[in-house]
This record gives structure tokens, sequence and C-alpha cells, in this order.
């Protein structure tokens, strides 16, 4: 009992904190993660000696080690930071399975499949609403700049190209209701949801060109930044845009360069928050269980 508060505890303290430097450094510092994930394996080594069974240990380095696999595809793809990585592993070695103390006081929903899993794809659902709620907020808030943005979307060869393609699919879409009407429900949802996505994207696309690129100093990068395009100094490339963000090294190049008055400013890409959805999936997890789990179950039965 006292292990799982313990570890419960450790895990959402330590999200918290990370949420709060996610927000106002957008980085998460390495010590919380390294912390987390020290203090997931030393405990579960512990417990291993006292038990005197190696399989808490084994548990927590297993799941540790499959999500630092997931988070290095994560990271070398571009799609998460350094530091959202690496939290991932903690999440791991802290919580490979659901804490049995919490078992009867919540009554979540388990799943049939490992914990892990649930932990991970309601931590991608938070953040794909998160997303969701992010763009919508910059629209809003710069949506004279987003809607001429749109309109330049809309005038590109390749738009024109898939807006020409779904309007001739909508032919064959009312051919499949004529023929097919027991089918037309979900039909009619997924060509919906395929038009919603399209615009959505394009939405993202101009809220993205709009608020989400800022020229800063190179003084002023942090380890991780995603420079957005090549850095040039007299022609020749000094920096090579890369989806795993900017190095130390790197940062101590063109810092060099500012100093000597050859480069006054670079232009990053600012990443969206994560964070904020791993808290709310380890909170979602404990407290009600699994959400595609319950989806199937409801769906299927």
């Amino acid at each position: 009992m006292f292990a799982d508060i313990f570890f419960v505890s450790i895990l959402i303290l330590g999200s918290i904190t990370a949420v709060y430097t996610d927000f106002k450094r957008r980085e998460v510092p390495d010590w919380i993660n390294y912390f987390l994930i020290i203090t997931g394996l030393l405990g579960h080594a512990i417990i291993s000696l006292i038990q005197n069974s190696p399989k808490p240990l084994l548990c927590s380095a297993t799941v540790a080690f499959i999500f630092f696999i997931v988070a290095n595809v994560m990271y070398y793809t571009g799609s998460w930071g350094g530091g959202d990585a690496k939290f991932l592993v903690g999440l791991g070695a802290l919580m490979p399975i659901y804490p049995q103390t919490f078992l009867k006081l919540l009554n979540p929903t388990i799943a049939e499949w490992p914990f892990v899993i649930t932990l991970f794809f309601n931590t991608l659902l938070f953040g794909a609403i998160l997303g969701i709620l992010y763009t919508g907020y910059k629209a809003v808030k710069n949506w004279e700049k987003v809607r001429k943005e749109i309109v330049l979307i809309l005038k590109r060869k390749s738009i024109i190209i898939t807006r020409a393609v779904l309007l001739s699919s909508a032919i064959l879409i009312f051919l499949a209701l004529l023929f097919f009407r027991e089918f037309s429900g979900i039909i009619v949802f997924l060509w919906t949801m395929v038009i919603l996505l399209f615009y959505s994207l394009i939405l993202s696309m101009a809220v993205e060109k709009i608020s989400m690129f800022k020229k800063i100093k190179p003084s002023q990068l942090t380890e991780g930044d995603w420079i957005a395009k090549d850095v040039k100094v007299d022609k020749e490339i000094i920096y090579k845009q890369k989806r795993t963000g900017i190095e130390i090294k790197d940062i101590k190049r063109l810092v060099e360069l500012e100093k000597k008055g050859k480069l006054k400013e670079v232009i990053i890409k600012e990443g969206l928050p994560f964070l904020p959805a791993f808290l709310a999936g380890i909170l979602f997890s404990l407290i009600f269980g699994d959400i595609l789990f319950k989806l199937f179950t409801t769906v299927l039965y």
C-alpha cells in the first residue's frame, strides 16, 4: 500500500512540476525526468529485495525499456521533444502496472491488455484534445491573419487537386447511399469526418504559419529548440535543420557568430506543450481507467 501511494505521489508531483516548467520555459529539465526514472527503478529494486522476488524490478525495467523505444520513435520523428520522451520513460519506471491499492478505492475500467497501453493511448487522446483546443485558441486570437493565410493555402495547387478529389468522391458517396442504404449512417459519418479532418488540417497549417514561428537571438536558444529552417551566414549553411532539435554544441557555435556580429537572429518553431496531456492521461487512467476499452466494449456489446 505504501509503495503504491509513494509511486503515484512522486509521479503526480513530478508531472505538475514538469507541466509548470513546460509552460514557463517550454522545456522539461533533465533532473525531473532522471529523478522519476531513478526513483522508479530503485524503488522497485527495493521492493524486489523485500519480497525476495525479481518480478517488481523486472516489470519496472521492462516497461521503462518499452517506453524508451516508443519515446525514441516519437523523438526522432519530430513528434516530441527530448523532455517529453524522457518523461515517458520515467512514467514507465514508476507505474508499470495499475497500483492495486487504488483498484478497490476508485474502481476504474481495467482493460484486458497491459496497463501501459492504457496509459499511452489515454495520453495520446488527451494530447489530441489539447492540440485541438490550442489550435482553436490561436485561430481565434489571430483570426484576421489566420483567415488570410487560409485563403492563400486554398489557392495552392496541391490543395486545389485535393479538393477536386474530395468533390469527385462525393458522387461515389451519393451512389453508395442509393445502393447501400443500410450503411447510410456509417457512410455519412465517415465522409463527414474526412471533410472535417481536411479543413482541420488547413486550419492547423494556417495557425502554425502565423503563430508558431518566432525570431529569437542565438543566445536565447535552449537545447531541443526546433530551428525552422537552415541557418546561413554569408550564403554558407552554418546549421542544418534537424527533426530532433538543436544541440548544445550547435548553440555555442551560433552564439559565437552572434558575438561576432555575423548572426542576429534565427527562426524557431514553438511546439505544443505536451506535458499537460501526460498529467491528464495519468489522472484519467488512475481514476476512470481505459477509454479505448470502454468504447470498444460499448460498441461491440
